[in-house]
C-alpha cells in the first residue's frame, strides 16, 4: 500500500513527500516488471507530478514507452530531460536502456547504433558491450557476434552470457562441434539452473534424434529437471513418439499438459492428435484438430484435411 504524506507537508522536498515519491516509482517498477505496462506509466506521471525538479521519473517513463513498442518516442524523452538538466551521465544510462528496449522491439539495427555510439563515449561499459552483442544475436548476425564477443572476452576473459551467444552464432552457422564447445564451457562453469536448462535444452536440439537418442534423452532430462518450464517434456514425448514408445511419449506429454490449458494450448493439441493418430485413437485425434482449427487459424484449412481424412 502506498501512504501519501502527511497534507501538512507543503514542501516536495520534505522527508515525507520523498518517500511518497520514492514509493510510487518502486511500485511503478513493480507493474512494469509484472507486465502491467499502462498502470506503470499512470504511476511514473503521477511521480513526475509530484516532483518539480526530479528526472528520474522522466527516464522510468521513457523506459516505459520504449518497451511498451515506442523506443524514438522514449528517446524524444530522454531528450527533453537532457535539455533541461544535462547531466551527461545520466543522459548516456538511458541511451543504454533504451537501447536495451530497441532491441526487443522492431528497432534492432537502430538499437545497435544507439549502443555503439554510447560504448564510443563509455569504452569500458561491460553491460554495454553485453547489450551491443546481444542486439546482433537478436538481429541473427552470426559473423559480428562472433566478432564482437571475441573482443569482448579478449577484454574480460569470461561471460556466461556472451559465451551462449557465441554457441548459439556456431549452431546457426552449423557448426555443431564449435557450439557444443560453448555450451560446455557454460555448463562446466555456470551454476544458474535457468540457464544451465536452456543450454542443455539447445545443445539437445543440435543433434540428431535417430542416431543420437542416449545423447539427446539425456540432456533433455537434464533441462527439465534443471528447469521444467522450458518445455523439455513436450520434446521429449516427440522423441519417443518417432520411437514408437508410445506409453513414454504419452509420459511426457501428460508432464507437459499439467502446465499448460489443454483446451487452449497449440503445441499440446499438435502433439495429442499426432500420437493418437499413431494409436488408432481417431475420436482424440478428431477432438485436438478440431480445437486447433479454432486456436491455430492460419493452419485449419491442414487440420481440416487432417479430420477428413480419419472419418
Amino acid at each position: 500500500m502506498i501512504r501519501r504524506p502527511p497534507r501538512s507537508t507543503h514542501c516536495i522536498s520534505s522527508a515525507a513527500s520523498d518517500v511518497y515519491k520514492r514509493q510510487l516509482l518502486e511500485y511503478a517498477n513493480m507493474k512494469r516488471f509484472g507486465c502491467d505496462l499502462e498502470e506503470a506509466l499512470k504511476l511514473i506521471e503521477k511521480a513526475q507530478k509530484e516532483s518539480l525538479v526530479c528526472t528520474i521519473p522522466k527516464y522510468m517513463k521513457a523506459r516505459l514507452v520504449s518497451i511498451q513498442g515506442d523506443p524514438f518516442a522514449g528517446k524524444e524523452l530522454v531528450d527533453g530531460v537532457q535539455k533541461e538538466n544535462p547531466v551527461i551521465d545520466h543522459t548516456l544510462l538511458e541511451v543504454r536502456y533504451l537501447s536495451s528496449a530497441m532491441v526487443n522491439v522492431k528497432s534492432k539495427s537502430a538499437a545497435f547504433k544507439l549502443i555503439t555510439a554510447y560504448i564510443a563515449v563509455c569504452p569500458d561499459d561491460m553491460r554495454a558491450s553485453l547489450n551491443q552483442i546481444y542486439a546482433l544475436y537478436i538481429m541473427k548476425d552470426s559473423d559480428r557476434v562472433l566478432e564482437y564477443s571475441k573482443i569482448f572476452l579478449d577484454k574480460y576473459k569470461y561471460d556466461a552470457c556472451v559465451a551462449y551467444y557465441r554457441a548459439k552464432a556456431y549452431a546457426l552457422k552449423k557448426e555443431r562441434d564449435e557450439a557444443f564447445k560453448y555450451f560446455d564451457l557454460i555448463l562446466n562453469q555456470s551454476k544458474e539452473p535457468m540457464f544451465l536448462a536452456q543450454c542443455y535444452y539447445d545443445k539437445a536440439l543440435l543433434r540428431q534424434s535417430a542416431t543420437e537418442f542416449d545423447e539427446m534423452k539425456t540432456e533433455l532430462e537434464a533441462a527439465f529437471s534443471l528447469y521444467p518450464k522450458i518445455n523439455a517434456d513436450i520434446v521429449l514425448a516427440d522423441l519417443y513418439r518417432n520411437r514408437k514408445q508410445y506409453s513414454e511419449a504419452a509420459r511426457w506429454l501428460d508432464s507437459y499438459a499439467s502446465r499448460v490449458d489443454k483446451a487452449t494450448d497449440i503445441y499440446y493439441n499438435r502433439m495429442c492428435a499426432t500420437l493418437s493418430v499413431e494409436t488408432g485413437n481417431k475420436e482424440e485425434a478428431i477432438r485436438c484438430y478440431t480445437v486447433l482449427i479454432e486456436k491455430d487459424g492460419a493452419n485449419a484449412a491442414y487440420y481440416s484435411m487432417k479430420i477428413e481424412s480419419l472419418l
